[in-house]
């Protein structure tokens, strides 16, 4: 197995709970000898979460830096559809870089918009039930992080 591949192994785990990579990612490497190339090693690495699968593919070559992207998937069919969505994320040169850039393109597809009544500013009603206020000027909810 090749630094890089190694390394990008590393780098999923930092984002993986627990202590094993296979518990949360499934791994599939290959390693393809061609003439003019040299000796090219791949591995893609899959995760999930409940709407999305994320194909990590680092691809570590003789004659350059190697490659890093993404690809993520939609797990379910949108109302009306027969298909699943899936978009490229950032890829390019096998750096942390790019590692950095694929964590923040799964984190922007994971985060999800507050609700319009959180937005608004009205009071939080399971706050309200547990400090016994009963309309916004007797409720301070600046404290809650």
């Amino acid at each position: 197995m090749g630094e890089k591949i190694k390394l990008l192994r590393e780098w999923v785990r930092e984002i993986c709970p627990g202590e094993s990579l296979e518990e949360f990612a499934q791994i599939e490497e290959v390693r393809a000898v061609s003439g003019s190339e040299g000796v090219i090693e791949r591995i893609r690495i899959r995760i999930f979460t409940d709407n999305y699968k994320y194909a990590i593919v680092g691809i570590d070559r003789d004659n350059d830096g190697g490659y890093l992207g993404c690809v993520r998937d939609c797990l379910k069919m949108l109302p009306g559809e027969t298909w699943t969505r899936g978009r490229d994320l950032a890829d390019g040169k096998f750096d942390r870089s790019t590692w950095d850039k694929i964590v923040r393109d799964i984190m922007r597809s994971e985060l999800r918009k507050l609700s319009d009544y959180v937005r608004s500013g009205r009071p939080i009603p399971e706050v309200e039930e547990a400090f016994g206020a009963r309309d916004e000027k007797h409720l301070d909810i600046r404290w809650i992080p």
